[in-house]
């Protein structure tokens, strides 16, 4: 057999020929390799439902402040932390996230409202406790309120909005309108006007004071409440 047909010597012949040791200079697999990234546009697996409170709180602000026709999944997604695709993983559509807005809203509204309600039986203190409510809720998420005094005005620019909205955004108006009803049937209020008149009358006062105050920071809503609230009462009047 010819020299050259002779199997090559392995790789670290010299090493054991020579009496020493091979040192092993490979880099481990776990320091090579780079951290594992996830997909762009896909939301980690870790918390979704943290994801997507983060998205809604996002979506809430961009809702309030920019109003629907110029929000986008990018100034939300921004906000959120999150990839404009990622919102896809969530919500289909603009139409679809903004509905769960307002259902995220109400999670924190209707509780408030219907113990306001369930609790005192009185025309009086039913009015006082709803707008006590409003006053907490803005406190506690002056957004919240903001959005949902700027809803009417939204359907009514976007009227594609309006089939999709939950039986709770009209069961909260017909609470309402409720109270109303009650008030005229016990004789604690005497007028020959509609209970939905009268229920448009308070909740566009309402509105008009929440959107109000958001813009401005140095007056408190709280305050313009119990204003509200005498003017109902007939307390500012000597006349």
């Amino acid at each position: 057999m010819n020299r050259t047909d002779q199997e090559a010597p392995p790789a670290d012949a010299s090493a054991h020929d020579s009496g020493e040791t091979a040192q092993d200079t490979s880099v481990p697999n776990h320091a090579a390799m780079p951290p594992a990234r996830s997909k762009v546009g896909r939301p980690s697996q870790r918390n979704p439902g943290e994801t997507r409170s983060n998205i809604l709180r996002s979506a809430l602000k961009c809702f309030t402040d920019k109003g629907f026709a110029a929000t986008t999944f990018a100034a939300v997604a921004r906000g959120a932390g999150v990839t404009g695709s990622a919102i896809y993983q969530y919500f289909d559509s603009k139409d679809s996230l903004y509905v769960a807005t307002l259902e995220h809203v109400y999670s924190d509204l209707v509780p408030r409202t219907s113990s306001a309600l369930i609790e005192n039986r009185r025309f009086r203190d039913r009015l006082q406790r709803i707008l006590q409510a409003s006053a907490d809720m803005h406190e506690s998420n002056p957004a919240a309120t903001a959005f949902l005094s700027a809803v009417p005005v939204e359907l009514r620019r976007h009227p594609q909005l309006k089939p999709r909205l939950s039986d709770q955004s009209y069961a909260l108006l017909s609470a309402l309108q409720q109270v109303f009803d009650d008030a005229k049937a016990a004789g604690e209020i005497v007028t020959t006007r509609s209970s939905e008149s009268l229920r448009k009358f308070f909740l566009g006062g309402l509105m008009g004071l929440c959107l109000y105050h958001h813009a401005s920071e140095k007056e408190q809503l709280r305050e313009a409440l119990e204003i509200y609230f005498e003017c109902f009462e007939g307390k500012l009047s000597t006349g």
